[in-house]
């Protein structure tokens, strides 16, 4: 039974189409790379979020049908999904901060040896990353519900 992750991929893809494709739209017309790649990078994320939120909740469904009737088996199938979710979301989370330590380090040494191209991309790079992360956690909070009273 993966209808919850079904259901989150679908919300994902449409999420990401409604949101990303005017960015890229955007970026295509005022011949911006940036703002294009924007778009794409909310187009993406918005489908990781999705597929991911709809896996945690069939992990916890199945965890939890399974406790409840004492089927080993949906318990362990519910336990992968919820491990799987969280090592996708982890090694997203290390290629994010592996892509901002290298324009971080690009934006210092572009400022060290003068090199103002390398510093603009350094930039461009921390800008498209910042921009596609609060979107990605925007959907993730969309996708998965409000917490707030």
């Amino acid at each position: 039974m993966a209808m919850f992750r079904d259901v989150g991929k679908i919300a994902g893809e449409a999420t990401g189409w409604v949101l990303g494709k005017p960015i890229e739209f955007l970026g295509h017309m005022t011949n911006s790379n940036t703002i294009s790649s924007i778009g794409k990078g909310v187009n993406q994320t918005s489908k990781f979020a999705g597929d991911t939120v709809g896996q945690v909740a069939d992990g916890v469904v199945n965890t939890s049908v399974g406790y409840v009737t004492k089927d080993s088996v949906k318990s362990e199938e519910g336990m992968n999904d919820l491990s799987d979710a969280v090592n996708k979301t982890a090694k997203g989370v290390r290629s994010t901060a592996k892509m901002t330590v290298e324009n971080g380090k690009d934006i210092y040494t572009g400022y060290v040896d003068q090199d103002n191209e390398r510093m603009k991309s350094g930039l461009k790079g921390i800008v498209t990353t910042v921009a596609i992360g609060a979107v990605a956690i925007g959907v993730m909070d969309f996708l998965g519900g409000s917490d707030q009273a």
